[in-house]
């Protein structure tokens, strides 16, 4: 959709996009983006939940191209891996951890249990989370890992938080996992018992777990709302209109956020096509995502 945009505001400057699925193998994205960076592609924008895109990190450094990170949380594209040649946009692992934590600590809610996708991001926000606990109380956090993605019962895990008497039960998942998650938690009675549960990270469009309300009080974490203000029901309102009545993810809004202060900033720079230059005055200056 933004790409529509800029080629009406900038006709003299073609913006195409292609696509491709990379199967989640650094080998096989690796090959793709090197094609299309030779067949003179300037960007390349990434939106899935990978922590392992260090591969075109070193491509756009290596080719002196852009790369756009709209999905992945890993905190190593602002760390270790920084560098001049990409952007990290909409989240990382520590706004997710620390975000919901901060607000139960405000609640004076201090002993969690904290169910953990059993992947990198699962124990990157786990660490932060314990790491943004207030003082030395972090034996007050506990944890355990559950199989991701796929896993269709989570009841012993549930039963490990409830034993602990938590004050609130965390559950970073995301997609069909994080909605059996939460349906399991109220089948275990968990937020009657004195527990209750927050998830960290969704990035489903239609969020079945939540839209049937299988719990009260859960704290969700996201980036985009769509119905948060005048400015997210109007880009809403665009993005349905071609997308088939779907409504949009954090992340699919991410990306448009990320390409939309990209082209823009693209537009007002003299050089031909874009480059690097352009990341260095990306701001959230009009944007309503």
């Amino acid at each position: 959709m933004r790409s529509r945009i800029s080629n009406k505001l900038h006709p003299d400057i073609q913006v195409d996009v292609v696509s491709a699925d990379f199967q989640l193998k650094p080998d096989i994205g690796t090959a793709i983006a090197r094609q299309w960076f030779e067949e003179g592609a300037s960007t390349a924008s990434s939106t899935c939940r990978c922590r392992r895109l260090r591969w075109l990190v070193h491509l756009c450094n290596q080719k002196d191209k852009v790369a756009l990170f709209t999905g992945t949380a890993t905190e190593d594209l602002t760390g270790k891996f920084c560098g001049p040649n990409h952007v990290h946009w909409t989240y990382d692992s520590y706004a997710l951890a620390t975000t919901v934590a901060r607000a139960l600590l405000r609640k004076k809610l201090d002993r969690w249990f904290f169910i953990a996708a059993d992947y990198a991001m699962g124990a990157s926000v786990g660490s932060r989370r314990q790491r943004s606990h207030q003082g030395s109380r972090r034996d007050r956090c506990r944890q355990c890992a559950a199989p991701f993605p796929g896993n269709g019962d989570f009841s012993s895990f549930l039963l490990q938080a409830q034993a602990s008497a938590p004050m609130s039960s965390a559950l970073p998942m995301q997609g069909e996992d994080l909605a059996n998650s939460v349906k399991q938690a109220k089948e275990f009675n968990i937020e009657a018992k004195g527990c209750g549960a927050d998830c960290d990270a969704d990035g489903r469009a239609d969020r079945a777990g939540h839209r049937a309300r299988p719990m009260p009080g859960p704290l969700l974490l996201e980036c985009f709302y769509w119905d948060l203000n005048d400015g997210t029901r109007a880009f809403t309102k665009r993005l349905i209109a071609l997308n088939k009545g779907t409504y949009p993810a954090q992340n699919v809004a991410g990306a448009y956020s990320a390409t939309m202060h990209y082209l823009r900033r693209s537009d007002r720079s003299a050089s031909r096509p874009p480059t690097t230059a352009a990341l260095s005055r990306l701001t959230d200056e009009g944007d309503s995502v």
